[in-house]
């Protein structure tokens, strides 16, 4: 249909339809541009339309010199190329363009304009239309430098410190291994592989009778099961076979060890040798300069003290480079004297957890450096011996930077937080089990507090689940979804659901809520509005034209009622007076509906009017045995048009006398509410049924047998002409009709 041919109100709703679409699409740029992820757009060809803010902060190109390049253009120009779990995706649907795809995900490398690389996470998809044609692919992109860097640092931290504990395990001059419930060997340490001549990959795996002879396989296997049976400490003596083929006698400690669950999982056994004494203390001297060099070849900032008096009798290098001391500076002073502790309360309280425990476990603390700077790291401690006497071996794992990043993450997740709770809509997660993982301010400003109920409770406040429900069928399509939610409360809102992900993976619907009561009860209103501005202009067309000739024959009956030859038809001349001057009173109404009918608005006082009015008003309430009631309070002067309002003031006092029956009271009131002059008019009625209520106003409209359906339809054209708007408010005792005038 042409638009020539469409009706005002067709043209009117395509208007406001195609405005909601503009603000939707300005809307969901916005979103998109404010995103902290590089997005870039693709059309059906394969060239780029579209980068948001993201991109120009992490590739630092203008759109200039990147929008319109090709898909294989664009690759090229920032050097991005295939990296690690790289995945493509293919287009659905027959493609000459976007036919070799496009990475679905992509672990790599950006280069920048300024040179720079970026380690980035690539994920794309295709863009469809509603009929599954291509409209183009979307491809996004977050910097991960930072985490990269972390992981790779992660691993190698990890390793070294798996390569440290397995210095430190064979550095121990006695040999160690350790098994299952089983019997089947774990591990050993190389004094235990040197001892029986096996490798430890030969051990592992293997029983005692693998690897002794049978005698002494069945003794040591018969005492593995009495120490599972009785689950602690097991000490004895028997004799060992050595690589060399002699045997020795030796005591073997063992000791069970738990599971997770408690269980008891397998036990660690020490052997000592106690038939060479001397060999026993040349492998202590070589396990003593196997652990200095694995100490001083650490990684991690460690250093050994006395444990009495705490002072240092060894540091390794990482603690001299972290700490910014030197060697001299260091031997001989406690950790206080030397003020690497940011905080003495805090050191007091770790040692005195490790004087009760008598170890520590990666214990948070901070550090202070010689220079002053702050480092932050987790203390572990352990007692140890170093030639005879007690000492503390300690080792710091600086967690700085980690927590500068964590820090830094909670400041972006608290950013995040109050934008939603700045936002004027309700915003809220919603889970598969119907519950409310998240609400933002508004929702509990307007909703309430979602505590642990379901949605269904919480929103609809009904106790089960809706049959069909409109924000699961985005979970089960992960498409979004929108639709208009009409409350309860009266309230209606504009629904926006999008499928989204939680941090451990598990679905979500992201509900995004916009009320647009107000917008809809003005959409009522301006259609309201131009329903009485088509009558009026119509009257406004033709009154003139009828009144004319209505004037002319009301004229001749006149005359012809006077003449002696038609005095046998004076009634009929008097009921076609009757029913022009009642034609003409409709006119007179249909003139006044006229949206550019012309008023003489005058600084007065609304109380005048009434006042005014209020004999006839008197005569009015008399004639149908019912009371006026007047309580005028002090009201500042207006711009009014004194005719107007009168007929405004009668047709709304005759519309109450007319809905009550006698005896009854009919109140008229004047009262300043904020910046508005409020004139209500109470009957004692039975009220406006809610199929009226919904059309009240619209010309024609009327519950009276001899009624025009004009009356409220003036009272709607004057409030208008005088910027004022009117409110309704009827139940089973009456209806009370409220005009509020802007003072302004």
């Amino acid at each position: 249909m042409k638009d020539s041919e469409k009706t005002k109100e067709q043209l009117i709703g395509e208007l406001v339809e195609l405005r909601q679409q503009v603000k939707e699409l300005k809307f969901y740029k916005y979103i998109i541009d404010q995103l902290p992820v590089y997005t870039i757009i693709y059309d059906e060809s394969g060239k780029v339309i579209y980068r948001n803010k993201a991109t120009r902060i992490v590739d630092g190109y203008d759109d200039a010199q990147l929008l319109g390049l090709t898909r294989e253009e664009y690759l090229k120009r920032l050097q991005i190329k295939p990296g690690k779990s790289t995945k493509i995706v293919y287009p659905q649907t027959a493609c000459k363009d976007l036919s070799d795809g496009i990475f679905s995900i992509n672990e790599t490398t950006l280069l920048s304009a300024d040179g720079t690389l970026t380690t980035v996470l690539l994920k794309g998809d295709f863009i469809y239309d509603e009929q599954n044609n291509l409209l183009g692919a979307c491809g996004c992109a977050i910097d991960i430098s930072e985490h990269a860097k972390k992981n790779k640092e992660f691993e190698q931290a990890l390793q070294e410190q798996l390569l440290f504990l397995q210095r430190l395990i064979d550095t121990i001059p006695n040999p160690i291994y350790y098994k299952n419930v089983d019997g089947l060997y774990m591990g050993c340490n190389a004094a235990f592989e040197e001892q029986i001549g096996f490798s430890k990959e030969e051990i592992v795996g293997k029983t005692v009778y693998d690897i002794f002879p049978k005698d002494l396989a069945g003794k040591y296997r018969w005492m593995d099961l009495v120490l599972f049976r009785n689950p602690g400490v097991q000490k004895y003596e028997t004799s060992l076979p050595y690589a060399d083929g002699t045997n020795h006698d030796v005591i073997l400690n063992k000791a069970t060890f738990l599971n997770v669950d408690g269980t008891v999982g397998g036990l660690v056994g020490v052997v000592s040798d106690i038939t060479e004494r001397k060999q026993a203390e040349k492998a202590l001297r070589l396990s003593e300069e196997r652990f200095s060099k694995a100490f001083n070849t650490s990684p991690l900032p460690m250093y050994i003290s006395k444990l009495g008096d705490r002072r240092l009798i060894d540091i390794n290098k990482s603690f001299l480079h972290v700490f910014g001391f030197c060697h001299q500076e260091v031997i001989g002073r406690t950790p206080e004297e030397l003020f690497i502790w940011a905080n003495p309360e805090e050191y007091a309280r770790i040692d005195s957890i490790f004087t009760e425990q008598g170890t520590l476990n990666n214990i948070e603390a901070n550090f202070r450096t010689k220079s002053g700077g702050m480092r932050v790291g987790t203390l572990s401690s352990e007692i140890i011996e170093v030639a005879g006497e007690k000492c503390i071996l300690s080792v710091i794992n600086d967690i700085t930077e980690l927590k500068q990043s964590e820090a830094a993450l909670q400041a972006e997740r608290q950013r995040l937080f109050l934008l939603l709770d700045s936002l004027p809509a309700l915003v809220y997660l919603l889970a598969p089990d119907r519950s409310i993982r998240f609400a933002n301010r508004y929702f509990w400003e307007h909703i309430g507090k979602p505590g642990k109920k379901a949605c269904y409770e919480v929103l609809l406040q009904k106790n089960k689940p809706c049959e069909i429900c409109k924000s699961f069928t985005v979970l089960e399509t992960q498409c979004p979804r929108s639709w208009e939610w009409n409350r309860f409360d009266g309230r209606t809102y504009q629904i926006y659901a999008y499928p989204f992900h939680d941090n451990d993976g598990s679905p979500l619907v992201l509900v995004l809520g916009i009320d647009i009561t107000g917008r809809k009860q003005l959409e009522k209103e301006m259609a309201r509005l131009d329903r009485l501005n088509l009558v009026g202009e119509m009257a406004a067309s033709i009154g003139h034209e009828v009144r004319n000739p209505m004037t002319t024959v009301r004229g001749f009956l006149q005359i012809l009622e006077s003449k002696k030859e038609c005095i046998q038809y004076k009634e009929f001349f008097e009921l076609m007076i009757e029913e022009l001057d009642r034609a003409n009173s409709i006119i007179t109404h249909f003139l006044s509906l006229a949206k550019n009918k012309p008023v003489d608005k005058q600084v007065q006082n609304l109380n005048t009017i009434v006042k005014a009015i209020f004999p006839l008003i008197q005569a009015d309430a008399f004639k149908t045995d019912n009371n006026i009631v007047l309580e005028l309070h002090d009201i500042p002067d207006l711009h009014l048009d004194d005719k107007e309002i009168r007929q405004l003031v009668l047709n709304l006092v005759r519309n109450g006398l007319e809905a009550m029956t006698s005896p009854g009271n009919l109140s008229i009131k004047t009262y300043t509410d904020a910046d508005e002059v409020v004139l209500a008019v109470q009957d004692e009625g039975k009220g406006i049924d809610p199929p009226i209520l919904d059309k009240i106003g619209t010309p024609f409209l009327t519950t009276k047998d001899n009624g025009t359906g004009l009356g409220l339809a003036v009272c709607y054209s004057i409030s208008a002409r005088h910027n004022a708007t009117i409110e309704v408010k009827t139940g089973p005792t009456g209806t009370t009709f409220f005009v509020r005038f802007n003072q302004h």
